[in-house]
């Protein structure tokens, strides 16, 4: 596999709200509230959003860094590869009716973005997983699975190898923003395996 590899996540400033029902639910059910993230284990989840307009192909859920996808987008990167490597869930919006096109996503794999100043990371003593924030140069430790063509980043974005997506074409989509990441052999931020 490539040691190099492409992330898109959301240029968005207006994440989407779940409905104050919704959020009730996900804290009793999939949502960590030690770090305001999907639990482990979670897979396919439905969200009950205010919205039923989110911005850009990318969106998230504010407060529960649960990515939105329109799969207009999302099916660019091949949809048997999209389904083979994410848990894909319906998007409702405040009139409880499916929002069209949109799905939320939880990457069967995940990474996360590190980098090169700053770095900082804590574990949450929720559910245990390092939560993990640094600014300058992105990059990945440790290279990830091989074999695995769409991974999900900590930071409610896709990860592809970059061959993949010199293969379907995708340039810079409007409202996304996409960086190049390289796979180095020794983190530069001092901190080891990190669970995402």
């Amino acid at each position: 596999m490539s040691a190099n590899y492409i992330h898109f996540m959301s240029k968005t400033m207006n994440p989407v709200d779940l409905t104050k029902e919704a959020r009730a639910l996900a804290e009793r059910t999939w949502l960590c509230t030690g770090c305001g993230r999907p639990r482990h284990g979670s897979e396919s989840i439905d969200a009950h959003v205010q919205d039923d307009q989110p911005e850009g192909p990318l969106n998230g859920l504010n407060g529960c860094f649960l990515a939105l996808a329109k799969t207009s987008f999302l099916f660019q990167f091949g949809e048997d590869r999209i389904r083979r490597d994410l848990h894909l869930g319906k998007v409702y919006g405040p009139d409880e009716e499916p929002l069209d096109g949109w799905v939320t996503f939880r990457g069967k794999h995940r990474v996360i973005i590190r980098g090169t100043d700053h770095a900082v990371h804590r574990v949450c003593p929720g559910c245990g997983r390092d939560v993990y924030f640094a600014m300058g140069h992105p990059y990945l430790y440790p290279q990830p699975p091989a074999g695995v063509e769409v991974l999900e980043s900590d930071l409610c974005g896709l990860v592809l190898p970059e061959a993949v997506v010199q293969e379907v074409g995708i340039g810079q989509p409007k409202g996304v923003w996409v960086e190049r990441l390289t796979v180095v052999k020794q983190p530069k931020d001092g901190f080891g395996v990190l669970v995402p």
